[in-house]
């Protein structure tokens, strides 16, 4: 069911195998047409910890970036199951 395929999405972001696996978090979707040609996953910003000066992470290459080359890119990230329902419902999750 869409939007699955559309690439429409709110975010997009990483999470750990653990979430993916747990029975109480169901499959969606699921797309099969994403082949290592797409430009999926998108891109991902990551900011230096002293400099804040940004680079992008795609398809597991860093790239030197500026700042508008990074405007709207998430944070690279591998998401724990209590980031990922903060995320989705707001609030704090347990």
């Amino acid at each position: 069911m869409p939007p699955i395929g559309e690439r429409e999405y709110e975010f997009v972001v990483g999470v750990y195998d653990d979430v993916l696996r747990a029975e109480d978090v169901p499959v969606v979707g699921y797309d099969p047409g994403v082949g290592p040609e797409d430009e999926w996953p998108p891109p991902n910003v990551i900011r230096d910890a002293l400099t804040g000066k940004p680079t992008i992470y795609h398809h597991g290459t860093i790239s030197k970036a500026n700042e508008d080359q990074v405007v709207g890119l998430e944070p690279a990230a591998v998401w724990a199951r209590w980031h990922l329902i903060e995320r989705l419902v707001g609030g704090s999750a347990p």
